[in-house]
């Protein structure tokens, strides 16, 4: 029952996700009524399914960057969410460990859904940091205090080393601890192989 339960979770977030993407008014009014941190919290039910936890967080993503900063802001008043993107990627990094899918050292061995709940969950991050940047100053230090407070750091680092071969992954997170004045915690290539 859990694996199906799971898979009709999954399919729910791909639908919110397709439906969002490309249509602002639709993502501002799923935004606005909390689906975000529905999305988040079935990612948190659901840590054993890889594939829940990828598509929850690229269907939060979408909604996120289809209904601008305003969203963003919104998702960072309204819940920890840096702190329970940063968790969710944590719990699914380890989840691909107890699995196999990837080494110790880090190198991917096929792309998976660990690797886009990683990729995802980087996304996710980049737009709310980009947004607090869009909202000013002020904002964007407030915001890089609470995501530094809230684990962001090392769940991208933990990203990095897991998906250094993962160009896209690679590059937003080096942006994100740049971004966050945390430019030494990105590791060396050597560290990642």
């Amino acid at each position: 029952k859990e694996r199906q339960c799971a898979a009709l979770v999954r399919q729910g977030y791909i639908l919110l996700g397709s439906l969002a993407d490309g249509f602002p008014p639709l993502a501002k009014a799923v935004a606005d009524a909390g689906i975000i941190d529905v999305a988040l919290e079935g990612a948190a039910w659901f840590p054993g399914h890889l594939g829940v936890v990828n598509w929850s967080l690229w269907g939060a993503f979408t909604v996120v960057h289809e209904a601008g900063k305003e969203a963003a802001a919104k998702f960072l008043r309204d819940s920890d969410g840096m702190g329970k993107v940063a968790s969710i990627m944590t719990a699914a990094r380890a989840e691909a460990l107890d699995r196999g899918q990837y080494g110790q050292a880090g190198r991917t061995r096929k792309v998976t859904d660990a690797v886009g709940a990683q990729r995802h969950g980087e996304a996710l991050l980049y737009e709310i940091l980009k947004a607090a940047v869009e909202l000013g100053p002020g904002r964007a230090i407030t915001v890089a205090r609470l995501a530094k407070s809230s684990g962001v750091v090392e769940a991208v680092r933990g990203a990095l080393i897991m998906c250094y071969d993962v160009e896209d992954v690679r590059l937003m997170g080096e942006q994100i601890l740049i971004f966050l004045n945390e430019e030494g915690k990105i590791p060396p290539r050597a560290a990642c192989e």
